[in-house]
Order: C-alpha cells, then structure tokens, then sequence
C-alpha cells in the first residue's frame, strides 16, 4: 500500500484478519496522519464495527471512531441510490410498483451484486477526485481472495456488453479509477 493511493481494496483468505488490517489501515491514517477515512464494508458480516466497539452500521456512514466512517454496501440500497442518483427514480419507489423489478434486478440477474458494491465504491472515490466529498481516503474490507477478482473486474466485463449510452459511460470512469495504480491499490493479506 501507498500512502498516495487513496483507494485500497483489502483482499485475503477467509479468516486471515482482512478485517483487523482495514480497521488499522483507518486508524493509522486517522489518528498519525489526520485524515478522514471511509471504510465500506463489501459483505454483510458486520465485522468491521466490533474493532471500533460500535454496533454494527448500515448503508449509510456512521462515524464509529474519530474520523472514521463505517458504510455496510448492499446490492438493495445501492441498486436504489444508483436509481435514485442516475435515473431520478427517488427512493421510496422500492416500496412501491417497482419494487418487484428491482428485487429482480438487484438479487436475480448474474453480476448485479458485484458492478453495484465496485459501483458505489468507484462513485464515492469520484467524489473524493471531484473535491465533492469529505472523505480522504475510502478502504474497502473486500470478499475472499477468491471472489474480489469478480468484483474488481465487473466494469470490465459490463462494458464489453455495453457499449454506448449512461452505463458505457460510468464503467468506462470506473474502469479509469480501479486501473489507475497511482490512486487504486490492493492490498492482500495472508497468514505467514
């Protein structure tokens, strides 16, 4: 990891402390180097908010230490801040006649899961780039080893379906941001 890189992506085995190394990252950039720092949770483990002592957090970021925001992702809200943010269809309309159409998209269609969760971190990083955000630094507690390549390469294999109109474009933004090694990096824990 690279101080300069402001977005990382926390990767490893199962149970080989991804979650402790994000929760340190954070508070070392923090308290040593004064910066505020988002923490996005990929998986609905709620782990991360035990190492604050704070419950767990939903959607939306809670401060659970100085200067430290906690975001749990998942594949509804982010699929209905997606709606929400790009194609002006407000929130509440899960609850009605749409709700059904977007449950289907959100947990049916193959893909969905992943291009929504790197969608919402790529958003946020834009912010961060656009001077539009508070944050300085977002760390990601990623899935398994295993399973954060099909995560990180969702913009890459949803642009080759689409080429042209809104969703070409974003991928085409978020593909800029993960493969831009001067801001994006990876960090991959492992037991010795």
């Amino acid at each position: 990891m690279n101080i300069d890189q402001k977005l990382i992506f926390v990767t490893g085995k199962g149970g080989v402390g991804k979650s402790y190394i994000c929760a340190m990252l954070a508070h070392n950039l923090s308290s040593m180097h004064g910066k505020k720092v988002l923490l996005i949770e990929s998986e609905s483990t709620g782990s991360l908010a035990k190492y604050f002592e704070h419950a767990p957090v939903g959607y939306k970021p809670v401060e659970v230490f100085s200067n430290i925001f906690l975001s749990q992702v998942n594949t509804q809200d982010a699929l209905s801040e997606y709606l929400n943010l790009f194609a002006k269809i407000p929130s509440w309309a899960k609850f009605g006649p749409l709700s059904k159409l977007i449950d289907l998209v959100a947990y049916g269609a193959p893909g969905v899961k992943e291009i929504l969760v790197v969608g919402k971190v790529c958003y946020e990083f834009k912010q961060i780039e656009e001077g539009k955000s508070d944050f300085d630094y977002i760390i990601v507690d990623s899935p398994a080893t295993g399973h954060v390549v099909s995560l990180l390469e969702a913009p890459w294999s949803l642009s080759n379906f689409i080429s042209t109109g809104m969703v070409a474009k974003q991928t085409k933004w978020m593909c800029e941001i993960l493969g831009d090694k001067n801001s994006t990096g990876i960090l991959v824990v492992a037991n010795s």
